[in-house]
């Protein structure tokens, strides 16, 4: 079959880049679904692949599809896995992610876009992280005592900043705005990359104030399915971020909850507002009356102009130096983000694993029995233990 009888042509496309077409094609191919699934494994496809293709131009200036190499995909598999170390993704989530690119080159050969499959060679593939029990029982998990120690520790903190004498304006900002961070990811089960901007991934820009409903006690944000889902946000997570929120002022809901406080990216935010160019003098002499972190908000404040989220690099970097200064470890390492978030999920499987399917926001309970596979394994010992509690031997 001939490529061009299976999905838009180049002029159809608009002049667009010529991984675009083959790609389109591949997703219109799968877009018929299921009656009762339609078009889900398309969704994640055109999701996985837009950014793959986005990958491999900006990294290795790849815009033919006969250009791409083994060597591409192995430089993938490579990427795949040093998101899985930082706790972005999921083992499982890489082998879907090269999967579904080896699918669609797999498709092109067949449908005639390229001679070969350059990911078809398993040696690309052999550095994929391992989906197994033993592999995520090694992952970091937060314990009672690390967990309590760090809330309570960040809350002391900024509660000390309010006592009289006041500290500066700017730590406790700086103070409030951490005790926030760690509360959310404590209490609320959040993937570090639903909630702070993700470099690699256009669609996930920070969450923002106005996706936060303490009404309701949710938070939406765009979760790993793809779209958008709620996320349970309970009480006690609550007076941290109103606080943090009386603090920062934004002035309107689509600021990020946890914005960038780095001086470049304020000064980027704010040199180009929505109400036009803000001009430099204005900005020097902000900076020279308050400072560069204040100067630099207040005139994205008065300019009406969002800065940027605070990205999962540094997210993790100032848990890093929070539990440092707090002298807070888990096995010899930092709290890291996603820890909190399978701290959660330990917690509540233990009581019900439902619960934790639905705070986790797992598709099938499967994926949740899988993750915690460690627990019901030490039940299963316990009985065994009870069993033969008799037994001499």
């Amino acid at each position: 079959m001939d490529h061009a009888d299976s999905g838009a042509t180049s002029e159809e496309s608009g002049g667009e880049d010529p991984l675009a077409e083959p790609r389109r094609a591949y997703v219109e191919t799968k877009s018929k679904g299921t009656p009762a699934r339609p078009g889900r494994y398309a969704q994640n496809a055109d999701s996985v692949l837009t950014e793959f293709t986005g990958w491999i131009t900006v990294e290795y200036g790849v815009t033919e599809l006969e250009d791409i190499e083994t060597r591409h995909m192995r430089a993938y598999v490579r990427e795949l896995k040093s998101k899985w170390r930082r706790d972005e993704f999921a083992a499982s989530t890489c082998r879907t992610y090269f999967r579904t690119v080896r699918a669609w080159l797999a498709w092109c050969v067949k449908n005639g876009w390229i001679a070969t499959n350059p990911a078809e060679n398993d040696a690309a593939a052999e550095d994929l992280p391992r989906d197994s029990t033993k592999e995520n029982d090694s992952r970091q998990v937060w314990s009672d005592q690390s967990r309590h120690d760090l809330l309570m520790w960040v809350r002391g903190r900024t509660e000390s900043a309010y006592e009289s004498p006041m500290c500066p304006p700017e730590l406790r900002l700086r103070r409030t705005r951490d005790r926030a961070l760690v509360t959310v990811l404590a209490r609320t089960g959040v993937r570090g990359a639903e909630v702070f901007r993700d470099p690699g991934n256009s669609r996930r820009d920070g969450l923002t104030w106005e996706r936060v409903d303490l009404a309701e006690g949710t938070i939406e944000v765009w979760g790993k399915s793809q779209d958008w889902e709620y996320v349970p946000f309970p009480e006690s997570a609550h007076a941290p971020l109103r606080q943090w929120k009386r603090e920062l002022r934004p002035t309107s809901e689509d600021w990020p909850v946890f914005p960038s406080l780095s001086g470049n990216s304020l000064s980027a935010a704010i040199r180009k507002s929505r109400n036009g160019t803000v001009p430099d003098h204005q900005v020097d002499r902000a900076v020279e009356r308050q400072g560069y972190l204040l100067g630099y908000l207040d005139l994205a404040r008065e300019h009406d102009c969002a800065p940027s989220a605070m990205s999962t690099t540094a997210a993790r970097n100032t848990m890093q130096r929070l539990c440092e200064a707090a002298g807070v470890e888990e096995d010899g390492e930092y709290l890291k983000p996603h820890g909190g978030r399978r701290k959660l999920g330990d917690e509540l499987y233990r009581e019900n694993p439902a619960l934790a399917q639905k705070a986790l926001r797992h598709a099938d309970i499967t994926v949740t029995q899988e993750s915690y596979s460690y627990i019901d394994q030490g039940e299963v010992g316990d009985e065994i233990d009870r069993i033969q509690a008799d037994d001499e031997s």
